[in-house]
């Protein structure tokens, strides 16, 4: 069977829908990733804290070949990965950003570096595994050199020169490596990147990102 998955980011959930290739009008979700049932709607189930099971305001997800779920989860600073979720469970089994805790939501947790997040917007994986984030509100996007594998600290990063340690939009002006919150970034089978710079009104492509210079 195929799924549709969809961010439904008012309601801080994702619903799947089955048999995407035949979907009809109407058609009702079949199961919710978020919320305990299709009832409520709430940010982090009406918790101040998030955990394993819950979102805030997700923003973007991306499904890879293996069926794995990641989710940019907006609102708690963090991105989630469900592994095969329709096989096992709703509960999530890793996160970035938050020192490997389902209880925190803090922006930019122990300082802005590698391993922050603030405001993310969107994610994508690539064959290889690699994990692609726009962080958002950090003015920047972090790649993870297959961090289910390794850790949960960005390898590279786009938009801030080389230096995990700035955040400014637009650092030195704008320019071929300067991001002003990126919004959303999609890879293509030959691996180049596409990044949404919404606030310069623009779109930015890298070519081999993993190994080029940044612009």
């Amino acid at each position: 069977s195929h799924y549709l998955f969809v961010v439904d980011q008012t309601y801080s959930r994702i619903l799947i829908f089955d048999k995407a290739d035949r979907i009809t009008n109407g058609q009702p979700a079949f199961a919710v990733i978020g919320q305990g049932t299709f009832d409520f709607g709430s940010a982090n189930r009406t918790n101040p804290a998030p955990y394993a099971e819950s979102l805030h305001s997700p923003a973007d997800l991306f499904v890879d070949e293996r069926g794995d779920l990641y989710v940019a989860d907006y609102g708690n600073n963090r991105v989630l990965v469900f592994l095969d979720p329709l096989a096992t469970d709703f509960a999530a089994d890793s996160v970035f950003g938050q020192n490997n805790s389902f209880t925190s939501r803090t922006a930019n947790l122990g300082g802005i570096g590698p391993s922050s997040l603030r405001g993310p917007l969107s994610v994508a994986v690539d064959l290889e595994r690699n994990v692609y984030v726009a962080d958002a509100l950090n003015n920047r996007v972090l790649i993870f050199f297959d961090p289910l594998n390794t850790d949960l600290a960005a390898d590279r990063v786009l938009g801030q020169g080389d230096s995990f340690a700035s955040s400014a939009a637009n650092p030195g002006g704008v320019s071929a490596g300067s991001f002003n919150q990126p919004y959303r970034l999609r890879l293509d089978p030959s691996g180049n990147l596409y990044v949404t710079d919404i606030n310069n009104s623009r779109g930015l492509i890298f070519n081999s990102p993993l190994e080029d210079d940044g612009v």
